[in-house]
């Protein structure tokens, strides 16, 4: 008998990765309005630091939707495969925004991290990518 694959932490991970991704790109777009592209590192930091848990706290609220919504197990691997899908997405959009809409080089992106502020955000996605597994011991 052939076992079928199991998409649901798949598509879930889709749906993670755009619904959130949709809310912080209105909400870096704001940030980076509000205080300009050239600010200083600690004002970035500053305003990295007021949106960080606004974005965690709806990425809980749309990662515990989409988990009952796609019916994903409630077992490590199924919802590790949701958050590494989320997280990898996450990563190439944010990749793409940074050279195409921000005019920098993959290497500037890269480099980027080495900032306190980019460095916060990168620990804040990994968080995110945790939180389908986090919530299975929540269940």
């Amino acid at each position: 008998m052939r076992q079928s694959l199991d998409l649901r932490p798949v598509i879930a991970g889709l749906a993670y990765f755009a619904s959130v991704f949709a809310v912080g790109f209105v909400l870096g777009a704001l940030r980076t309005v509000i205080i300009q592209a050239d600010a200083d590192e600690a004002t970035r930091l500053i305003a990295v630091l007021i949106e960080l848990p606004v974005m965690l706290g709806v990425s809980w609220v749309i990662c515990g939707a989409l988990v009952r919504r796609f019916a994903v197990p409630p077992l490590v691997a199924p919802r590790l495969v949701m958050g590494i899908v989320a997280l990898s997405l996450v990563l190439v959009a944010e990749l793409a925004v940074g050279v195409f809409l921000m005019g920098r080089s993959v290497s500037e992106h890269l480099l980027a991290y080495a900032q306190p502020s980019h460095a916060l955000g990168l620990a804040a996605q990994l968080c995110f990518a945790a939180f389908p597994a986090i919530r299975t011991f929540r269940e």
